[in-house]
């Protein structure tokens, strides 16, 4: 027995808290955190790096219930702590200080994140270099910083130093890469340069059409910016799954454009909706699709009168024309893609958020490391949900015994829900 006053003791606490984190329950988990942190400064001392990482945790904690000022005064312990013992010049002192930057952030104190934000990027460029996804990381967070203060000229400048590191890691022809051009453009938009706008929104729209596809959610809000940029009418329109009700989707019918109503659809399906809204879609393409008659004979009779299946898994309607039956088809497929893109990982004991390369590969694992290189992999067979939690601001993928969560990438507004849709169609292909 080794006692409740044991740095192992702690440690469980610890883990009870972070557990209770990962369910959004951070009342107990402040509750674990602090009997953690008792422990810790009996037994280590209150100047030492185990117990700054529990003021981290419990700042963390602090955050995501939007009790920002509690958040900040267990930062700066945390910082303090750090500085003395690890000094100022170290990658968990660069990782306080982003901390900090992103809860004054969150407060709309956009200046004091600004100086955070700063001195987290001055140590990471000289500690981990000025290639490193951490530094970009900094670069774009400075940018979200600035463009909130209206600051355009300086915001455009820290987004192209984000958008040069991450060009040299992953190429040109990459979506995290067309997001980030994306960015920039918005930003242009803003400053009034017009054609600056549409350069960058343009070479963005070109990446995503061909990364991701013509109606990737991704490249129709690339098309619709640039349009309204140019001034032009908008020539396709999103297809909302958030709020329509299932007695209102029973009652359209809409048969006019309707392949371009079934192509959005089932780009809805695939990539935006939650399972119950995806059944919901789907029924309601199947109705939309029954009711697409080709008037030369039953579509889903051969030659011989016998009843043929489509052979995605799922009969389509019967009476369903052949462009509709295609359609139907596409959107019960699963996508399989690969895909790969800067991400910020949560420790399991040291509960700040880091950068690193992630990866869903083909051979069936999420895989994520400090670089290109793989440091973990998390096997998709484990995996028992993935989900986006906290209004969407982080992903959770939950494994037995433990919860990985996962926050975006600076200058992306959008992937994780991308990550969420890749990793629960990659779970249900093979259950």
């Amino acid at each position: 027995m080794l006692g409740e006053k044991h740095p192992s003791t702690a440690d469980s606490y610890l883990g009870l808290g972070n557990a209770y984190y990962s369910k959004g329950e951070y009342d107990k988990a402040i509750a674990f955190y602090e009997k953690a942190l008792a422990i810790t400064v009996e037994t280590l001392g209150e100047k030492h790096p185990s117990t700054a990482s529990t003021y981290n945790n419990l700042g963390s904690a602090y955050y995501s219930k939007g009790e920002y000022d509690k958040a900040i005064a267990f930062y700066e312990k945390a910082l303090a702590i750090t500085v003395e013992t690890l000094g100022e010049k170290h990658p968990s002192t660069a990782d306080t200080y982003n901390n900090l930057g992103s809860t004054y952030g969150s407060k709309g104190d956009f200046d004091k994140a600004v100086v955070c934000f700063e001195k987290a990027l001055a140590i990471q460029a000289e500690t981990l270099g000025e290639k490193h996804p951490s530094t970009a990381t900094s670069y774009g967070s400075l940018g979200v910083a600035y463009k909130h203060k209206g600051e355009y000229d300086r915001a455009i400048a820290f987004y192209e130093k984000d958008l040069a590191i991450t060009v040299e890691a992953l190429g040109e022809k990459h979506p995290s890469v067309a997001t980030s051009y994306f960015n920039i453009g918005l930003l242009y938009d803003k400053r009034g340069d017009k054609e600056q706008a549409c350069a960058y929104i343009q070479h963005a729209l070109d990446v995503f059409a061909t990364t991701l596809g013509p109606d990737h959610p991704h490249t129709l809000k690339a098309e619709r910016n640039l349009r309204r940029i140019r001034g032009g009418a908008v020539t396709r329109q999103h297809t909302s799954t958030q709020h329509v009700s299932e007695s209102r989707l029973q009652q359209q019918h809409v048969l006019a454009h309707r392949n371009l109503l079934l192509r959005f659809i089932s780009s809805a399906v695939v990539y935006q909706s939650s399972a119950p809204q995806r059944n919901l879609l789907m029924r309601f393409l199947g109705a939309v699709a029954h009711a697409d008659v080709d008037a030369r004979r039953p579509a889903n009779t051969g030659s011989d009168g016998e009843d043929k299946k489509t052979g995605t898994g799922r009969d389509a309607p019967r009476g369903c024309s052949v462009p509709a039956r295609a359609v139907y088809k596409d959107a019960c497929k699963c996508p399989n893609e690969p895909l790969a893109g800067w991400l910020r990982k949560r420790g399991q004991w040291n509960t700040a958020f880091r950068t690193r390369w992630c990866k869903l590969d083909d051979d069936g694992h999420l895989a994520y490391g400090k670089s290109l290189a793989e440091r973990g992999r998390i096997p998709l067979s484990s995996v028992l949900s993935a989900e986006l939690a906290h209004g969407g601001e982080e992903l959770h993928v939950a494994v037995p015994g433990r919860t990985f969560a996962f926050r975006l990438h600076a200058r992306s507004d959008t992937s994780l829900a991308d990550w969420c849709t890749a990793i629960n169609s990659r779970i249900n292909a093979t259950t």
